[in-house]
């Protein structure tokens, strides 16, 4: 008697049960695992917080969003407005939603057995590490969530091309778009396939489709640029300035990610066109350039050199399948562009992840065979359900983007809209620590102590100890502040607060040791190299060590930014003793906005008695004289700013502005076109030189 077939014995009950409950079971363990999974929770730094939660409660943001919204917004709301009990469990869900994403690609791809397969590798490969795969934190798994949307909808359109599905496959890149700025070159790409015949092999959109492919993708560009050329007057399309440290780091040759000033490490300013400068920098250095690129290959293929195996595998079996097809050229778009940086294994958590289904793929013909039990292919609407938070999410984010120019405009950030957000949302931290700064700035001291202390009691962030202990110093509760540093450990910026105690106490030679031991810290901290690789590398940690001024330039200017004016005026002197003329400066600028010229001068002179030929502090100098009313000296003093800098653009345009006030136009227009004709990008400042030489200065 021959054995049963497969189709007679999965009839049963039991089969039909064991349907039902095995995807339940594979969610309850999935989330289960990934709950339990020692990881670290990784907090959204205040400056990156500032853009997410200034687009959420649409209040004019302090900082300049240097990334795509989307991440920053759900970190945002998992840190301020969920309980710090329940993040684990939200990430959890997204965890298993992410999952849900990759089983319907490879659902999609073969038959619904393989979705499970894959959905169980993947879970698998990310919670318990296999190989030393990296668990993916908030970002990684919104983006992988995204490129797994951006691998189906295209394997559907290489499939099945029509205008439905490459809308499909835009708004897929769309969403992909507001997490990260990876993928703003593939519909290119897409399109230029489709109108070279050499390369249809790799199915492509006819040009007939571009117009619905290209849709979604212009409409994020198109609405990011909106709000940043509304709210900040910048003109920027995507990601400002996130990519540049891979950038010069990846042009210098070095494999790995940096962290540390990567500007000062390539002699550049933010300001500066890097992608021009990384541009000439491979052009100089190309075999260096060719060598760093491939030992970032093999240092990303063989990470998971089993996994690689499988998976190319899987697309030479099913290399005929167009969906495959699609997977494949995502997959290696994503590789090639990420190692044309330097990289860091974090990354490459949405590439390994997209290389799962395809790895997964040869076992296709077996799970063929268990068609009775998978069941039927899928349809259309149940393949896209995992994939509809995410696009919620997106529309939602989308809506913040759009809507923030206008919100922004309507909600000046006083006091008074913070405590009147605070009564709607009393237990975000990120608003208390605003209305804390807001405080602080007014001389309202105690007021502002209370308010970081409560931000610090909601979310346990240990950046709200620091402007705690600032807003305790400059209330004068000395005592209160050392019980703050003794209990607590504040890092580097809570070193900082105890230099200022120090100097405004007269302690100036401990101020001086504890900015020193400061620095040690913070370059302990936040100043590596990841895996370092021979002596270039080694001699490029070296140079990066020792130009790293953030803690001066950056962390000390932001917590006196926070105090009173006058207090800041009167901490100068000491800060200076110790060698620290940055927040001089811009005290300097401040007291000359203010109309209060002597006193700027006097700031002036010390500063150039201690660097003659800065053309920061030339120029400045030069600009008070000038309103001074001293138009002779003002204009002697520009031009020693451009002798000793012949390419600082901004003392060009204060010597035409003194000249033109003296009533030499023609003078004041030939210097204008003298700092045109110096300009070699398209920063503000050159902008502005360009529109000064072509306009007209007879009046």
């Amino acid at each position: 008697m021959p054995p049963p077939s497969i189709r007679t014995f999965s009839a049963g009950p039991a089969f039909t049960a064991a349907k039902l409950l095995l995807p339940v079971l594979f969610l309850l363990a999935a989330f289960i695992a990934f709950k339990n999974t020692p990881q670290i929770y990784h907090e959204l730094p205040l400056a990156k917080m500032d853009g997410a939660e200034s687009l959420l409660h649409g209040i004019p943001a302090a900082v300049f969003p240097r990334e795509m919204p989307l991440a920053s917004v759900a970190a945002a709301f998992l840190q301020n407005h969920a309980a710090r009990k329940d993040r684990a469990h939200y990430l959890a869900a997204g965890f298993v939603l992410c999952l849900l994403c990759f089983a319907s690609l490879a659902s999609l791809l073969q038959n619904p057995l393989q979705g499970w397969l894959s959905f169980a590798f993947l879970a698998a490969f990310w919670t318990f590490g296999a190989g030393g795969a990296v668990t993916p934190d908030l970002e990684q798994l919104l983006y992988s969530a995204a490129l797994a949307a951006c691998a189906a909808a295209l394997a559907a359109a290489f499939r099945s091309p029509s205008r439905l599905t490459w809308a499909l496959a835009g708004s897929a890149l769309a969403m992909s778009l507001l997490v990260r700025s990876t993928m703003f070159l593939f519909p290119a790409l897409l399109a230029a396939a489709g109108l070279f015949p050499v390369l249809r092999r790799f199915p492509a959109p006819k040009p007939a489709h571009f117009a619905v492919l290209f849709a979604a993708p212009l409409l994020v560009i198109g609405g990011w640029f909106y709000m940043n050329k509304a709210v900040f007057s910048r003109s920027v399309f995507l990601e400002s300035a996130r990519a540049h440290s891979n950038m010069i780091t990846g042009a210098l040759g070095v494999v790995s990610t940096i962290e540390g000033d990567a500007y000062k490490l390539a002699g550049l300013t933010p300001e500066d066109n890097v992608p021009a400068w990384a541009a000439g920098e491979i052009a100089r250095h190309p075999f260096r350039y060719a060598a760093s690129v491939l030992r970032r290959l093999w240092t990303v293929l063989s990470r998971h050199l089993l996994l690689l195996a499988a998976a190319l595998a899987g697309f030479w079996l099913f290399r005929a399948d167009r969906g495959f097809r699609a997977l494949g050229v995502l997959a290696l778009y994503f590789l090639l562009i990420h190692c044309s940086m330097s990289v860091e294994d974090r990354y490459f958590v949405p590439f390994w992840a997209l290389l799962i289904p395809a790895a997964a793929a040869p076992l296709g013909p077996l799970t063929e065979k268990l068609r009775a039990f998978s069941g039927k292919n899928r349809s259309a609407a149940l393949h896209a359900a995992p994939f509809l938070p995410l696009a919620v999410l997106s529309l939602f984010v989308l809506g913040l983007v759009l809507l923030y120019p206008a919100r922004a405009r309507s909600r000046p950030a006083g006091p008074d809209t913070m405590t009147a957000l605070l009564a709607g949302h009393p237990l975000d931290p990120w608003l208390h620590n605003k209305l804390g700064g807001l405080y602080l700035g007014e001389g309202r001291s105690a007021a502002a102590a209370a308010a970081f202390g409560r931000a610090y009691e909601l979310s346990g962030n240990a950046e709200y100890l620091g402007s705690r202990a600032l807003a305790l110093m400059s209330a004068g509760a000395y005592g209160e502040m050392n019980s703050l540093f003794s209990a607590h450990d504040a890092g580097y910026k809570g070193m900082l607060v105890r230099m200022l105690y120090e100097l405004k106490t007269g302690k100036n030679r401990a101020a001086a040791e504890t900015f020193r031991l400061a620095g040690e810290r913070h370059l302990k901290e936040t100043c590596y190299l990841r895996n370092m690789q021979g002596p270039y590398e080694a001699g490029i940690y070296s140079k990066l060590l020792g130009s790293d001024t953030r803690l001066r330039d950056i962390h000390l200017t932001a917590l006196l930014r926070l105090l009173p004016f006058e207090e800041r005026l009167g901490l100068l002197e000491g800060l200076s003793v110790i060698g620290l003329d940055g927040p001089s400066f811009e005290v300097m600028l401040e007291l000359q906005n203010l109309g209060r010229y002597a006193e700027a001068k006097k700031i002036a002179g010390r500063l150039l008695a201690g660097s003659p030929d800065d053309p920061d502090y030339l120029n400045a100098a030069g600009v008070l004289e000038s309103l001074s009313g001293d138009l002779k000296a003002g204009a002697e003093l520009l031009r020693r700013a451009i002798l000793a800098s012949p390419d600082y653009i901004p003392a060009y345009l204060s010597l035409a502005a003194v000249h033109h006030r003296s009533g030499r136009v023609e003078e004041s227009a030939r210097v204008y076109r003298d700092a045109a004709a110096r300009c070699r990008d398209d920063s503000e400042v050159c902008r502005a030189a360009r529109e000064l030489a072509a306009g007209d200065h007879s009046r």
